[in-house]
């Protein structure tokens, strides 16, 4: 069984225990597993804060994503722009795209010089923002034009000899199809009747 294994087998109070005595520990895999279980006990800011200590970027983006909170991913992003490490800026803004306000980013990028690492944040944000309202356009865009429908109405009823005015009234359904059956099998009783 791994460490990391072990540690699961013991209930969260002991786990958070451990953790504290490890976080200093002088091995970076041991502060690094005190890292992982505050991540998993969803103490976000202690692992966070672990891992930007030890320079184990990746682990510290990777919590802030997971822990859902913007304020987080925002103070990493802002983190990295003091550390000046545009890779790390530019890789926080993909892993926390959903977490991270696009005005956030690009005046962080523009203060610093680093237009050109924020771009593909934005090109994606642009994208998802242009398909949202397009979506939304689309469901709220009238089915058809009214003219059309008074036309296509008027047609119908005179095409029913009449009874469109009927028709209109009535719940759709079943019953309408019904009816509307029985009208066209009358009309053409009608027209045999005529001949």
């Amino acid at each position: 069984m791994s460490v990391r294994g072990f540690i699961w087998t013991k209930n969260k109070t002991k786990q958070i225990a451990l953790a504290q005595r490890i976080d200093k520990h002088e091995l970076l895999e041991f502060r690094r597993i005190a890292a992982y279980v505050y991540k998993k006990n969803k103490r976000w800011e202690q692992s966070i804060r672990l891992s930007k200590d030890d320079k184990m970027y990746k682990d510290a983006i990777d919590t802030a994503a997971a822990s859902r909170d913007r304020k987080l991913a925002e103070e990493l992003l802002g983190f990295f722009v003091e550390a000046r490490d545009k890779a790390c800026f530019c890789a926080t803004l993909y892993t926390c795209y959903d977490l991270i306000r696009p005005d956030v980013a690009v005046e962080l990028a523009w203060r610093n010089g680093y237009v050109d690492y924020v771009m593909p944040y934005m090109i994606q944000y642009l994208r998802h923002s242009h398909d949202k309202l397009h979506e939304l356009d689309e469901r709220t865009k009238p089915k058809k034009n009214e003219a059309e429908e008074d036309a296509s109405a008027a047609a119908a009823a005179a095409a029913m000899g009449g009874m469109g005015f009927m028709m209109d009234h009535m719940a759709a359904g079943p019953l309408l199809s019904t009816l509307q059956q029985f009208v066209v099998h009358a009309a053409t009783l009608d027209k045999r009747r005529i001949e």
